[in-house]
């Protein structure tokens, strides 16, 4: 009503027009969509369609409707995966350097899986290779179309749900939240803090997040410094739900130091590079 009573202050002031009643709730909506909000305060994404209100206004036959804007979703995710110390503003499609032939294949297949409704998306290798890079500028796409989309860091996530199995309440609201986000993005999958084998404990959560994507059809982004191989060698259920979902998008990157960013530039003795490939081994046993 207060709204109403604004815009008819300052028609007032404005020769007189006749005018239908949807015209005049079409003119309240377009007056009120023109103004700016305040949501993008901490400037992390600035809304075209509502201009950072967070809504629009939207005209009916008997007065108008106040719809929530999409932007609302975009910045709930971005917030979380900055807060999780992603760098969202850095792994996009326009900084991902493609300068061999293995780079353009990952680029391709993750600019073709946007496309998709319902697909996985797997990649799996060595660390370094820009898989958190490629599966952040899927996901942060995914976001922008408002999909609700869910980040998961593995090595502190996995250790929640341990928990969380043991809070039987909790543990239902936390499996709710895996199965309704349009988008899930699990980060350093099967990746633990300790470098201590997986407990059957670890096992039970993998395959709680997996069951529940696997379920209810829902799009999942992961990535993981073991290929789908090892990940089947280790469980076969696991892997194998990994792999039928993720079928024309499971990328496995060989295990080369040369495609690992982290190492470009450097000169290293075959001393070092035995030392960075055992570790590597260690990782994923």
């Amino acid at each position: 009503m207060e709204l109403i009573q604004n815009l008819i202050a300052t028609l007032s002031n404005l020769p007189e027009v006749e005018m239908s009643d949807d015209d005049f709730y079409k003119l309240v909506c377009d007056k009120e969509n023109e103004k700016t909000g305040f949501e993008n305060e901490d400037n992390i994404y600035d809304c075209p369609i509502c201009k950072n209100k967070g809504y629009t206004y939207i005209p009916q036959a008997d007065g108008y409707a106040v719809k929530n804007c999409k932007c609302k979703i975009i910045r709930h995710g971005l917030r979380k995966m900055i807060a999780d110390n992603l760098k969202v503003s850095k792994y996009t499609f326009e900084n991902y350097k493609v300068t061999e032939d293995w780079q353009k294949n990952i680029f391709d297949k993750a600019k073709a899986f946007i496309k998709e409704k319902n697909k996985w998306f797997f990649i799996g290798g060595i660390s370094g290779c820009g898989k958190t890079h490629i599966c952040t500028a899927v996901a942060i796409s995914l976001l922008y179309e408002g999909k609700y989309t869910k980040y998961m860091k593995w090595a502190s996530e996995g250790e929640k749900i341990k928990y969380l199995r043991s809070q039987p309440v909790e543990f239902e609201k936390f499996k709710d939240s895996i199965r309704k986000a349009d988008v899930l993005y699990i980060d350093d999958f099967m990746k633990i803090n300790d470098a201590d084998k997986m407990t059957n404990s670890d096992y039970k959560s993998i395959m709680e997040v997996i069951e529940e994507r696997y379920t209810s059809e829902k799009t999942t982004i992961i990535s993981s410094e073991m290929n789908i191989s090892e990940i089947i060698n280790i469980d076969m259920a696991v892997g194998g739900r990994i792999k039928e979902l993720s079928q024309g998008y499971c990328i496995n990157i060989k295990n080369d130091n040369a495609r690992n960013y982290r190492l470009k530039g450097e000169k290293w003795t075959v001393n070092q590079l035995v030392i960075i490939q055992y570790t590597a081994m260690l990782m994923i046993r």
